[in-house]
């Protein structure tokens, strides 16, 4: 376990039991605390469960029609495959809720410093693969003062990374190195749009706030339960975007939505207006979103620069309020110089 002492003029946010957890505007000193374990995923404490239509069940349940399904609060999905991956966790989350030395086992260790500057950032793990097993968190700097009047906006944090489902970090050391094979067949580099390989790490999925779907190599999916982010029609959101990936870049877009960028890596920019946006490992963007169409689900997309593959997206979902609670039904806009 170990706890931040933040000393600021300005204010922190981290993510806290799925929710953001602020420091009040009139406190000079904020505390919390976090605890890192080791959790597999999609159990509920000792019960497996499987996903199916975007809820969980219990791995006994044969008919999901006459049974209730159980909240995904406890249980960290990914990307809903079966098969238990061994992951590190913050506060029970991934991503987790603030951490220089390794602490080990049983220790503690305090931070105390001054949150300056303010604006977009993320904290993870510099041992060992500890990053690629879950231990992030986003790390957010706002100025301690209210917007004007009339500029107050909602806000949603989104953090972007690949996912691999190899758990032992020797193992997927030694196929980075040694070639990777599956069914009897060479798992080979992907390749970029500039003509680049990307390296053996492979790309089973994509999440999302720690939620994505499992593609199969036939294009079927896990049902898995996805991250969603709810808005109001007419509202305006800024949305802080982090790149928490391994090793792939991703283009980020919302279904019939342009995206308005406003900041990177913690520095404002001048406004602009995109359809889509790529995003490195370790980028952070800010941009912001008009809720200015018909009430529905949209979807969120992080899309691999890969060349020759398929479904390497992660998924999200763009919610208005009243909206069903089901999946979207729309498509991206194609960028094409016709669209200038």
């Amino acid at each position: 376990m170990m706890w931040s002492r933040l000393l600021a003029a300005l204010m922190l946010s981290v993510f806290t039991d799925n929710a953001m957890s602020a420091c009040p505007k009139d406190k000079n000193v904020c505390e919390y605390w976090l605890e890192v374990e080791s959790f597999m995923t999609m159990m509920d404490y000792k019960t497996a469960v499987y996903a199916s239509g975007g809820k969980l069940y219990h791995f006994n349940v044969t008919n999901t029609t006459l049974e209730t399904h159980i909240s995904d609060t406890n249980v960290i999905t990914a990307d809903g495959w079966e098969n238990q991956r061994l992951v590190i966790a913050v506060n029970k989350t991934i991503p987790g809720p603030t951490i220089e030395c390794p602490i080990l086992p049983g220790q503690t260790f305090t931070y105390r410093f001054v949150a300056d500057p303010k604006g977009t950032f993320w904290y993870h793990a510099h041992t060992g693969t500890q990053l690629s097993m879950g231990l992030l968190g986003p790390f957010i700097v706002r100025e301690n003062q209210s917007m004007p009047m009339g500029e107050e906006m909602g806000e949603h944090i989104m953090m972007l990374q690949d996912w691999n489902h190899d758990m032992d970090a020797e193992l997927l050391h030694h196929k980075m190195l040694y070639g990777n094979f599956e069914n009897r067949t060479r798992v080979e580099f992907t390749g970029s749009l500039e003509g680049g390989n990307f390296s053996m790490f492979k790309f089973h999925s994509g999440l999302i706030n720690g939620k994505g779907r499992y593609f199969k190599p036939d294009g079927t999916f896990i049902e898995a339960p996805l991250s969603v982010f709810t808005v109001e029609q007419s509202k305006s959101y800024r949305f802080r975007v982090i790149g928490a990936g391994n090793l792939y870049p991703f283009r980020v877009s919302i279904d019939g939505h342009p995206l308005k960028i406003v900041a990177t890596d913690g520095n404002e920019l001048d406004p602009l207006l995109v359809e889509s946006f790529i995003i490195n490992p370790g980028e952070r963007y800010d941009f912001v979103v008009v809720a200015n169409q018909s009430i529905d689900n949209y979807w969120i997309r992080g899309e691999t620069l890969e060349v020759n593959v398929k479904n390497h997206t992660a998924l999200a979902i763009f919610r208005y309020a009243n909206a069903p609670d089901t999946d979207p039904l729309t498509k991206r806009r194609q960028c094409l110089q016709s669209h200038k």
